[in-house]
């Protein structure tokens, strides 16, 4: 016990005093911050320019041409779907209108060639654009109000028609998946993140370690279990650290910017996350580490030399990204409870993220996340015996990577 401890000690603390470790970790905390407070600074540089004149009305200029004869009727339907732009009706042409918003005179324009026709100008067509869709919306109300009037109905009926709403209630039995999918990714992306990042800390520190033949002065004075357990788990705890720090000061900067993102429905799905998925999210963090890391260390311990690290990690790797990549498409196509995702779910390399996100967008009866979850710990601790039995003999061996069937061969006759 003592010298598992020694060696965790000794991993974690190279770890935090690393400049490198510490510096990205510091950065991405910068990052965040800014990120999480760039609201409040933009609405503080807005209120200390001085300088700005005060406009007298609010918004974008667009200006609207009717060649239907009905502007000011126009002008009433578009004026409500646009109510933080200035509408102004014109008589100038396409090309003229076309000028006037490639200059930057006015934002947009809207020629109405008919009761249900338009063209709209525009120089770049934002991603988020909707104009068209307003624009249709307000010409498709207005058509129809005439419709009705037509038929001997008031102005006023017609309107009660159009604009009748209809009410419903929901009830809902099991998880929101539209709420939930947001930050359901973003975790799953760290937890992928964080596995293949340490877990090629682990498999490099490994082979940097045989490199210089220093393995062989700590084979003979530790046993192989100690050394490995004391490497996964320190590692393991010093990224368990960087993750408590992001995703902390990140809970930290939000709160202190809480009221201006109030409008920000994404970012307040994010940060307004149940407390019981962030004791998930933790929980299967540890043990899907342990559970690569473990495998890391193993095929790191076969690889003579620093370089063949990309070799010998390779199926981890692939394994790893397979897994991810399953996940995600479940997770994209709304199918969290497919069978597939549900068979996912109880295998131990896929079911630290399997589950996580069956329980984030679905119901998971209590039964299933226990055994996944007691699955999970039982293979953990038996994956990590075996690496460190690959780990005693992978050590020793140098030149060209041993063969499976020599390294079963060697683990009957070692000791972990």
């Amino acid at each position: 016990m003592k010298q598992f401890l020694s060696i965790l000690r000794f991993e974690y603390s190279g770890y935090i005093k690393n400049k490198v470790f510490m510096g990205i970790t510091i950065s991405i905390v910068l990052i965040l911050a800014i990120l999480l407070s760039l609201p409040r600074l933009t609405d503080l540089s807005k209120s200390d320019d001085s300088s700005e004149p005060i406009s007298s009305s609010s918004g974008e200029l667009i200006l609207i041409r009717d060649e239907t004869g009905a502007g000011d009727m126009s002008l009433s339907y578009l004026s409500p779907v646009f109510p933080e732009d200035t509408l102004e009706l014109t008589d100038m042409t396409q090309e003229q209108l076309q000028d006037c918003v490639s200059s930057g005179e006015c934002s947009r324009a809207i020629i109405i060639t008919g009761d249900l026709s338009y063209t709209y100008i525009v120089d770049s067509l934002g991603i988020y654009d909707s104009t068209q869709l307003t624009i249709e919306e307000a010409l498709a109300s207005r058509y129809q109000a005439q419709a009705l009037t037509s038929l001997g109905l008031t102005a006023a009926e017609a309107g009660q028609v159009i604009n009748a709403a209809v009410t419903g209630e929901l009830v809902q039995l099991g998880k929101d998946q539209s709420s939930n999918f947001m930050y359901t990714y973003i975790l799953i992306m760290l937890l992928y993140m964080a596995i293949m990042v340490y877990g090629q800390l682990v498999a490099n520190s490994v082979a940097i370690e045989k490199g210089s033949r220093a393995m062989e002065l700590l084979i003979t004075s530790a046993r192989p279990r100690n050394l490995m357990f004391g490497k996964v788990i320190g590692s393991g705890l010093a990224g368990l650290t960087q993750l408590g720090l992001v995703l902390g000061s990140a809970f930290l900067f939000f709160e202190l910017n809480r009221n201006q993102w109030a409008g920000n429905a994404i970012i307040n799905s994010i940060f307004n996350m149940p407390l019981p998925i962030l004791l998930y999210t933790i929980l299967f963090f540890i043990l899907g580490y342990f559970i690569y890391a473990f495998l890391f260390g193993a095929v790191g311990s076969m690889a003579s030399k620093v370089e063949d690290i990309n070799t010998t990690s390779l199926p981890v790797m692939f394994l790893m990204i397979a897994v991810f990549l399953l996940v995600v498409y479940a997770l994209a196509g709304g199918t969290p409870d497919s069978t597939i995702m549900v068979i996912a779910s109880f295998i131990p390399v896929s079911s630290p993220m399997a589950m996580f996100v069956r329980i984030a967008m679905s119901q998971v009866p209590l039964w299933q996340v226990a055994t996944s979850i007691g699955i999970l710990i039982l293979s953990t601790f038996g994956i990590g015996y075996l690496s460190a039995k690959i780990y005693q003999v992978g050590v020793l061996l140098y030149g060209k990577p041993p063969k499976l069937g020599e390294i079963l061969k060697a683990m009957k006759t070692s000791k972990a």
